[in-house]
Protein backbone atom coordinates (compact mmCIF):
# COMPACT_ATOMS: atom_id res chain seq x y z
CA UNK A 1 0.00 0.00 0.00
CA UNK A 2 1.08 3.58 -0.60
CA UNK A 3 0.21 7.06 0.57
CA UNK A 4 0.67 10.44 -1.06
CA UNK A 5 3.81 12.41 -0.28
CA UNK A 6 1.58 15.49 0.03
CA UNK A 7 0.01 13.92 3.16
CA UNK A 8 3.29 14.38 5.02
CA UNK A 9 3.97 17.53 7.09
CA UNK A 10 5.42 20.31 4.89
CA UNK A 11 8.80 20.26 6.62
CA UNK A 12 9.14 16.51 6.05
CA UNK A 13 8.11 16.92 2.40
CA UNK A 14 10.76 19.62 1.88
CA UNK A 15 13.50 17.47 3.40
CA UNK A 16 12.51 14.33 1.51
CA UNK A 17 12.31 16.19 -1.79
CA UNK A 18 15.79 17.63 -1.21
CA UNK A 19 17.20 14.18 -0.42
CA UNK A 20 15.61 12.64 -3.51
CA UNK A 21 16.70 15.38 -5.91
CA UNK A 22 20.19 15.55 -4.45
CA UNK A 23 20.46 11.78 -4.91
CA UNK A 24 19.71 12.32 -8.60
CA UNK A 25 22.51 14.86 -8.82
CA UNK A 26 24.91 12.57 -6.98
CA UNK A 27 24.12 9.85 -9.52
CA UNK A 28 24.64 12.29 -12.41
CA UNK A 29 27.91 13.57 -10.96
CA UNK A 30 29.16 10.02 -10.50
CA UNK A 31 28.23 9.18 -14.10
CA UNK A 32 30.11 12.21 -15.39
CA UNK A 33 33.13 11.13 -13.42
CA UNK A 34 33.01 7.63 -14.83
CA UNK A 35 32.09 8.35 -18.43
CA UNK A 36 32.20 12.05 -19.23
CA UNK A 37 35.77 13.19 -18.59
CA UNK A 38 39.25 12.35 -19.69
CA UNK A 39 40.71 10.32 -16.85
CA UNK A 40 44.16 11.59 -17.74
CA UNK A 41 43.13 15.13 -16.82
CA UNK A 42 43.88 15.06 -13.09
CA UNK A 43 42.55 18.58 -12.47
CA UNK A 44 39.09 17.70 -13.79
CA UNK A 45 39.14 14.38 -11.95
CA UNK A 46 39.92 16.09 -8.65
CA UNK A 47 37.21 18.68 -9.24
CA UNK A 48 34.68 15.91 -9.86
CA UNK A 49 35.75 14.08 -6.70
CA UNK A 50 35.40 17.23 -4.60
CA UNK A 51 31.96 17.99 -6.02
CA UNK A 52 30.78 14.44 -5.37
CA UNK A 53 32.15 14.59 -1.83
CA UNK A 54 30.36 17.85 -1.07
CA UNK A 55 27.07 16.62 -2.52
CA UNK A 56 27.25 13.51 -0.35
CA UNK A 57 28.13 15.56 2.73
CA UNK A 58 25.21 17.93 2.12
CA UNK A 59 22.82 15.02 1.65
CA UNK A 60 23.97 13.50 4.95
CA UNK A 61 23.27 16.78 6.78
CA UNK A 62 19.76 16.91 5.31
CA UNK A 63 19.19 13.21 6.06
CA UNK A 64 20.20 13.73 9.68
CA UNK A 65 17.71 16.56 10.10
CA UNK A 66 14.97 14.54 8.40
CA UNK A 67 15.49 11.74 10.92
CA UNK A 68 15.57 14.23 13.81
CA UNK A 69 12.14 15.69 12.93
CA UNK A 70 10.57 12.25 12.68
CA UNK A 71 10.79 11.17 9.05
CA UNK A 72 10.68 7.36 9.16
CA UNK A 73 13.89 5.63 7.97
CA UNK A 74 11.93 3.69 5.37
CA UNK A 75 10.80 6.90 3.67
CA UNK A 76 14.34 8.29 3.68
CA UNK A 77 15.65 5.12 2.06
CA UNK A 78 12.75 5.16 -0.43
CA UNK A 79 13.52 8.66 -1.74
CA UNK A 80 17.27 7.98 -1.81
CA UNK A 81 16.64 4.93 -3.97
CA UNK A 82 14.30 6.80 -6.30
CA UNK A 83 16.93 9.50 -6.66
CA UNK A 84 19.61 6.89 -7.34
CA UNK A 85 17.34 5.63 -10.13
CA UNK A 86 17.27 9.11 -11.65
CA UNK A 87 13.72 10.02 -10.57
CA UNK A 88 13.20 13.54 -9.21
CA UNK A 89 10.65 14.43 -6.56
CA UNK A 90 7.24 15.57 -7.70
CA UNK A 91 4.38 16.79 -5.51
CA UNK A 92 1.94 14.06 -4.55
CA UNK A 93 4.26 11.19 -5.43
CA UNK A 94 3.31 7.93 -3.75
CA UNK A 95 5.16 6.84 -0.65
CA UNK A 96 5.23 3.50 1.18
CA UNK A 97 3.17 3.08 4.32
CA UNK A 98 5.43 3.00 7.33
CA UNK A 99 5.34 3.12 11.11
CA UNK A 100 5.53 6.46 12.88
CA UNK A 101 8.89 7.02 14.60
CA UNK A 102 8.73 6.48 18.36
CA UNK A 103 8.43 9.88 20.03
CA UNK A 104 10.64 8.85 22.94
CA UNK A 105 13.43 8.22 20.44
CA UNK A 106 13.00 11.67 18.92
CA UNK A 107 12.97 13.33 22.34
CA UNK A 108 16.13 11.44 23.31
CA UNK A 109 17.85 12.82 20.22
CA UNK A 110 16.72 16.34 21.08
CA UNK A 111 17.88 15.87 24.68
CA UNK A 112 21.36 15.07 23.38
CA UNK A 113 21.42 18.38 21.51
CA UNK A 114 20.25 20.22 24.65
CA UNK A 115 23.05 18.51 26.56
CA UNK A 116 25.57 19.89 24.07
CA UNK A 117 24.18 23.41 24.58
CA UNK A 118 24.45 22.99 28.33
CA UNK A 119 28.03 21.75 27.98
CA UNK A 120 28.97 24.81 25.95
CA UNK A 121 27.80 27.09 28.76
CA UNK A 122 29.70 24.98 31.30
CA UNK A 123 32.95 24.97 29.33
CA UNK A 124 32.69 28.71 28.74
CA UNK A 125 32.34 29.38 32.47
CA UNK A 126 35.05 26.90 33.47
CA UNK A 127 37.53 28.16 30.86
CA UNK A 128 37.06 31.86 31.55
CA UNK A 129 37.14 31.25 35.31
CA UNK A 130 40.47 29.47 35.09
CA UNK A 131 42.19 31.49 32.38
CA UNK A 132 40.31 34.81 32.51
CA UNK A 133 38.13 36.24 29.78
CA UNK A 134 39.38 37.21 26.35
CA UNK A 135 38.09 38.53 23.05
CA UNK A 136 38.87 37.83 19.42
CA UNK A 137 37.86 35.34 16.75
CA UNK A 138 37.65 32.24 19.01
CA UNK A 139 35.22 34.03 21.31
CA UNK A 140 33.14 35.18 18.34
CA UNK A 141 33.10 31.67 16.85
CA UNK A 142 32.03 30.25 20.20
CA UNK A 143 29.21 32.75 20.64
CA UNK A 144 27.89 32.23 17.11
CA UNK A 145 28.17 28.43 17.48
CA UNK A 146 26.15 28.51 20.68
CA UNK A 147 23.54 30.76 19.06
CA UNK A 148 23.25 28.43 16.05
CA UNK A 149 22.93 25.37 18.28
CA UNK A 150 20.17 27.05 20.28
CA UNK A 151 18.29 27.92 17.08
CA UNK A 152 18.78 24.35 15.83
CA UNK A 153 17.25 22.99 19.03
CA UNK A 154 14.37 25.45 18.75
CA UNK A 155 13.67 24.42 15.17
CA UNK A 156 13.65 20.73 16.12
CA UNK A 157 11.40 21.48 19.10
CA UNK A 158 9.03 23.41 16.83
CA UNK A 159 8.95 20.57 14.30
CA UNK A 160 8.21 18.07 17.08
CA UNK A 161 5.68 20.47 18.70
CA UNK A 162 6.99 19.97 22.23
CA UNK A 163 4.45 20.24 25.00
CA UNK A 164 5.10 22.52 28.00
CA UNK A 165 5.80 19.44 30.11
CA UNK A 166 8.33 18.14 27.58
CA UNK A 167 10.09 21.50 27.44
CA UNK A 168 10.25 21.63 31.22
CA UNK A 169 11.81 18.19 31.25
CA UNK A 170 14.32 18.90 28.47
CA UNK A 171 15.46 22.49 28.95
CA UNK A 172 18.50 23.12 31.17
CA UNK A 173 17.94 24.50 34.67
CA UNK A 174 20.23 25.84 37.38
CA UNK A 175 20.86 22.39 38.88
CA UNK A 176 21.79 20.69 35.60
CA UNK A 177 23.99 23.62 34.55
CA UNK A 178 25.76 23.54 37.92
CA UNK A 179 26.43 19.82 37.56
CA UNK A 180 27.82 20.27 34.04
CA UNK A 181 30.00 23.16 35.21
CA UNK A 182 31.38 21.09 38.09
CA UNK A 183 32.37 18.37 35.62
CA UNK A 184 34.00 20.91 33.32
CA UNK A 185 35.97 22.51 36.13
CA UNK A 186 37.24 19.10 37.25
CA UNK A 187 39.18 18.70 33.98
CA UNK A 188 42.92 19.29 33.97
CA UNK A 189 44.29 22.24 32.04
CA UNK A 190 45.07 20.44 28.79
CA UNK A 191 41.70 18.70 28.67
CA UNK A 192 39.80 21.92 29.39
CA UNK A 193 41.73 23.84 26.73
CA UNK A 194 41.05 21.07 24.19
CA UNK A 195 37.32 21.13 24.97
CA UNK A 196 37.22 24.92 24.66
CA UNK A 197 39.16 25.03 21.39
CA UNK A 198 36.97 22.36 19.80
CA UNK A 199 33.96 24.63 20.40
CA UNK A 200 35.61 28.02 19.83
CA UNK A 201 36.63 27.25 16.25
CA UNK A 202 35.49 28.14 12.77
CA UNK A 203 34.99 24.47 11.89
CA UNK A 204 32.60 24.07 14.83
CA UNK A 205 30.67 27.19 13.78
CA UNK A 206 30.22 25.71 10.31
CA UNK A 207 29.13 22.35 11.71
CA UNK A 208 26.56 24.02 13.99
CA UNK A 209 25.28 26.32 11.25
CA UNK A 210 24.58 23.76 8.51
CA UNK A 211 21.71 21.94 10.31
CA UNK A 212 19.87 25.15 11.13
CA UNK A 213 20.34 26.27 7.51
CA UNK A 214 18.60 23.05 6.46
CA UNK A 215 15.63 23.46 8.81
CA UNK A 216 15.24 27.16 8.09
CA UNK A 217 15.30 26.36 4.39
CA UNK A 218 12.61 23.74 4.98
CA UNK A 219 10.39 26.44 6.47
CA UNK A 220 11.16 26.70 10.20
CA UNK A 221 12.63 30.08 11.11
CA UNK A 222 13.95 31.15 14.49
CA UNK A 223 11.05 33.61 14.63
CA UNK A 224 8.63 30.69 14.22
CA UNK A 225 10.32 28.79 17.05
CA UNK A 226 10.31 31.85 19.31
CA UNK A 227 6.67 32.65 18.59
CA UNK A 228 5.71 29.08 19.44
CA UNK A 229 7.69 29.24 22.68
CA UNK A 230 9.99 26.45 21.53
CA UNK A 231 13.40 28.11 21.97
CA UNK A 232 15.49 26.96 24.95
CA UNK A 233 17.02 29.56 27.30
CA UNK A 234 19.34 32.06 25.64
CA UNK A 235 23.11 31.44 25.70
CA UNK A 236 23.71 34.45 27.93
CA UNK A 237 21.24 33.08 30.47
CA UNK A 238 22.86 29.65 30.48
CA UNK A 239 26.36 31.10 30.76
CA UNK A 240 25.24 33.28 33.68
CA UNK A 241 23.90 30.18 35.46
CA UNK A 242 27.21 28.40 34.83
CA UNK A 243 29.21 31.37 36.08
CA UNK A 244 27.12 31.46 39.25
CA UNK A 245 28.18 27.87 39.85
CA UNK A 246 31.87 28.81 39.86
CA UNK A 247 33.95 30.43 42.56
CA UNK A 248 34.58 34.17 42.36
CA UNK A 249 38.34 33.64 42.25
CA UNK A 250 40.11 33.76 38.90
CA UNK A 251 43.28 31.74 38.44
CA UNK A 252 46.26 32.16 36.14
CA UNK A 253 46.09 33.02 32.46
CA UNK A 254 46.37 30.35 29.77
CA UNK A 255 49.69 29.31 28.32
CA UNK A 256 50.24 29.72 24.60
CA UNK A 257 47.91 30.82 21.84
CA UNK A 258 44.20 30.47 22.53
CA UNK A 259 43.32 29.90 18.88
CA UNK A 260 43.10 26.55 17.14
CA UNK A 261 45.77 26.46 14.44
CA UNK A 262 43.69 24.41 11.99
CA UNK A 263 40.40 26.15 12.77
CA UNK A 264 39.86 27.42 9.25
CA UNK A 265 40.95 24.24 7.46
CA UNK A 266 37.35 23.17 6.77
CA UNK A 267 36.05 26.61 5.91
CA UNK A 268 36.06 26.06 2.16
CA UNK A 269 34.33 22.68 2.35
CA UNK A 270 31.75 24.08 4.76
CA UNK A 271 30.86 26.88 2.37
CA UNK A 272 30.50 24.47 -0.55
CA UNK A 273 28.29 22.12 1.47
CA UNK A 274 26.16 25.13 2.49
CA UNK A 275 25.80 26.05 -1.18
CA UNK A 276 24.82 22.48 -2.07
CA UNK A 277 22.10 22.60 0.59
CA UNK A 278 20.79 25.85 -0.90
CA UNK A 279 20.79 24.36 -4.39
CA UNK A 280 18.70 21.48 -3.01
CA UNK A 281 15.92 24.00 -2.50
CA UNK A 282 16.59 24.53 1.21
CA UNK A 283 17.56 28.18 0.87
CA UNK A 284 17.49 29.79 4.28
CA UNK A 285 17.99 33.26 2.79
CA UNK A 286 14.31 33.30 1.81
CA UNK A 287 13.16 32.39 5.31
CA UNK A 288 15.33 34.08 7.92
CA UNK A 289 17.71 36.87 8.77
CA UNK A 290 21.47 36.20 9.09
CA UNK A 291 22.71 34.12 12.00
CA UNK A 292 23.68 37.22 13.93
CA UNK A 293 22.53 40.76 13.33
CA UNK A 294 26.00 42.18 13.84
CA UNK A 295 28.27 39.37 12.65
CA UNK A 296 27.50 36.98 9.82
CA UNK A 297 29.22 33.57 9.64
CA UNK A 298 32.40 33.51 7.53
CA UNK A 299 31.78 33.03 3.82
CA UNK A 300 33.80 31.48 1.05
CA UNK A 301 33.78 32.21 -2.69
CA UNK A 302 33.48 28.56 -3.75
CA UNK A 303 30.15 27.58 -5.25
CA UNK A 304 28.66 24.50 -6.88
CA UNK A 305 27.16 25.05 -10.29
CA UNK A 306 24.82 22.06 -10.06
CA UNK A 307 21.20 23.17 -9.73
CA UNK A 308 18.98 20.64 -7.98
CA UNK A 309 15.85 22.05 -9.56
CA UNK A 310 13.68 22.46 -6.48
CA UNK A 311 11.77 25.60 -5.64
CA UNK A 312 12.14 26.63 -1.98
Amino acid sequence: MVESGSALPPVQQALLSAIQNMSVDIRNAADRGRFGWDRLDLGIAQGWQHQLHHLNEAREVITGEAAAVGVPPRLIEHVRQRGANGIRWHPGQTMPITEVVDRAQLLAGLAAQVGRLQEMAAFHAAYTHRYSDFTGEPQTWFQLSMKALREHIGALAHALDLSPAEREQLWPDAASIAAATTRARALDGDALIEQWRSRASLSNLIAESLPIDVLQGAGITSADSAAAGQLPPAPQELIALAENATDATTTSTADGDSTLDAASAWAGDGAVIHTAIEHAGLNSDTHTAPLDEATDPPSHPLHLTTNHGIDP
